[in-house]
């Protein structure tokens, strides 16, 4: 009893895919299940809007200014002039001797190291 339920269970669930797939067919052609045109154009009607579109401003002229905006006289400022970049810093002058006079080789006299006071023999004894 249960096999003969599988299939109509089969069978149904395989009519319900096919029909669908028709269906999806038919809208991706345009038309309806009855092969009449769809309709969308409810789909891409607009809302009307409630205040007017603004008027376009004049071109601006041919020498690359901003168009002029609504409501002013016709009268514009002319554009600043462009900044020049700034010059590099000057590079550093690593031969510049002036400040040589604060070191002193007399600070470093040999005669202040005592070799006597590294005596291997009474740091480290070995034995």
């Amino acid at each position: 009893m249960r096999a003969p339920l599988a299939w109509l269970l089969l069978g149904a669930v395989s009519l319900v895919v096919i029909v669908g797939l028709a269906v999806n067919a038919a809208l991706a052609a345009g038309t309806d299940r009855l092969g009449d045109p769809i309709d969308i154009s409810h789909a891409t009607e607009r809302a009307t809007p409630t205040a007017p579109a603004p008027t376009p401003t004049p071109d601006a002229p041919s020498t690359g200014a901003p168009p002029l905006d609504p409501g002013t006289t016709g009268r514009q400022d002319p554009a600043p002039a462009p900044v020049a970049p700034e010059a590099p810093a000057p590079a550093p002058d690593w031969d510049d001797d002036s400040d040589d006079d604060d070191w002193d080789d007399d600070d470093w006299d040999d005669d202040d190291w005592d070799d006597d006071e590294w005596d291997d023999d009474d740091e480290w004894d070995d034995d």
